[in-house]
């Protein structure tokens, strides 16, 4: 399968979302991690997605407790990819 250059993110994860049933994330949620761990900065990240600090703590959290598992670690304020 050729993947174009333009696909989105919303793009990949409709394609997953087709093949995989039991999904416990939104799409909300996949968006906001993605912008934290780019950003490496919760408030960043907020006001990229155009969201509050606290939405995106909340959101990233909740992933958090869905998969029972830390994604980032926290040095100070700044997240950082869990290795």
């Amino acid at each position: 399968m050729l993947i174009r250059d333009n696909v989105s993110v919303k793009q990949i994860v409709l394609i997953t979302y087709i093949g995989f049933v039991d999904i416990k994330f939104s799409l909300r949620q996949i968006a906001v991690f993605a912008a934290v761990a780019r950003q490496e900065s919760v408030s960043h990240a907020a006001e990229a997605l155009a969201l509050s600090q606290s939405a995106t703590s909340t959101a990233l959290a909740e992933l958090e407790r869905i998969y029972d598992t830390p994604l980032f670690d926290r040095i100070g304020k700044r997240p950082i990819l869990v290795t």
